[in-house]
């Protein structure tokens, strides 16, 4: 891997130099045509390096995230189809206990937030979640237990959800690159470096360009998972020491691969959080409970629709019931389950009421 990694830089499959357009905010900066010399890379003093040692948890973070899309119009590409940047802002926070993301602007592809409509995805120390309060003010709220005994599946649709919003989130975290192991990242000279990701991977990185010890442009493999070359160019506030800007594009087969996408942090606070212990619920985000009528139970990959007398009904389109000889343990298992849960909630949801009297 590490042979195609060099034949690759040599064989110039990646630009040796790129240009960096900061929007608002930020200056131009161009290395077009900059080679990356021992006086303008990194030493274990850069900002960049000593972060990505360990990188901090985030208390609050603002950003917008853009991706490059093309408007098809219809089945076939055609003139009239458009290029263009789909951006979204949104509100974020990782601590040790959990996560949050509430999307400020809608997706790239649904209807756009506004007062009326919000859609929060959280994890605490008992549930990956998501909330979201559609444009008719009608609340929807689904929970997955992160216990075994309770139904903890990686078929839960709300726990794959989890997933990819702490990869989004992580991503802005360590600046593009996948989520690190604390004190993995090793400087081994001052235009390379190696991690190990947190799933145990190697991920071997080399500076094309840098600026004050701290890189404007880098490029890096993962060991042992695929050939493909992740580019990533980056821009910094005015004497900033750390990216609030970064594009991350993959090359696969010298040629670019999925969508372009750039982070813009608009504001961030760094460090752990001390009142945040349990990791964010609901409650954190909605003043007013009652406002979730549809809630769901998400146990073994099958989902639950809670009624108000506390009674569960499967959800049609959950996964296929159990093989044959497991069937009746596990539905009165997974029953039992559902029905302690969603008498939880029906306790919390009138302790909510009471309290807004």
């Amino acid at each position: 891997m590490r042979v195609f990694y060099l034949n690759a830089i040599r064989n110039g499959i990646y630009a040796s130099g790129v240009t960096i357009l900061i929007s608002q905010g930020f200056s131009p900066i161009s290395v077009i045509g900059q080679s990356a010399n021992s006086e303008e890379l990194l030493t274990t003093n850069s900002p960049f390096v000593v972060y990505l040692q360990n990188a901090p948890w985030i208390k609050d973070m603002v950003y917008v995230e853009s991706q490059f899309h093309t408007a098809v119009d219809g089945d076939k590409p055609r003139k009239s189809d458009r290029t263009m940047w789909i951006n979204a802002t949104n509100h974020a926070a990782i601590q040790p206990s959990g996560l949050f993301m509430e999307r400020l602007t809608g997706s790239a592809f649904g209807p756009k937030r506004t007062p009326d409509r919000r859609l929060v995805h959280g994890i605490s120390d008992h549930y990956d979640w998501n909330a979201e309060i559609d444009e008719n003010r009608i609340g929807r709220l689904s929970l997955s237990s992160k216990l075994p005994s309770e139904g903890a599946s990686e078929k839960n649709l709300s726990t794959r959800n989890s997933k990819l919003v702490e990869e989004l989130v992580n991503r802005v975290r360590h600046f593009g690159l996948p989520p690190l192991r604390t004190n993995s990242f090793r400087l081994l000279d001052p235009n390379q470096f190696e991690a190990v990701t947190d799933e145990g991977f190697v991920l071997s990185a080399k500076i094309q360009a840098s600026s004050n010890n701290n890189p404007l442009a880098l490029t890096y493999i993962l060991e042992e998972i695929t050939n493909d070359v992740f580019s990533i160019t980056y821009g910094y506030p005015h004497g900033g020491t750390l990216p609030t800007y970064f594009e991350r594009r993959e090359m696969r087969n010298g040629r670019l691969y999925g969508i372009p996408t750039t982070n813009r942090i608009l504001t961030v606070s760094y460090g752990v959080d001390e009142s945040v212990a349990k990791g964010y619920s609901p409650s954190a985000f909605f003043t007013n409970l009652a406002i979730f009528t549809r809630i769901l139970i998400e146990s073994n990959g099958q989902r639950f629709l809670i009624k108000e007398n506390s009674r569960a009904s499967l959800i049609d389109d959950s996964p296929p019931p159990p093989l044959p000889g497991k069937e009746k343990k596990g539905k009165a298992f997974t029953i039992i389950i559902i029905f302690l849960i969603a008498g939880g909630l029906v306790v919390w949801r009138a302790h909510q009421r009471n309290r807004n009297k």
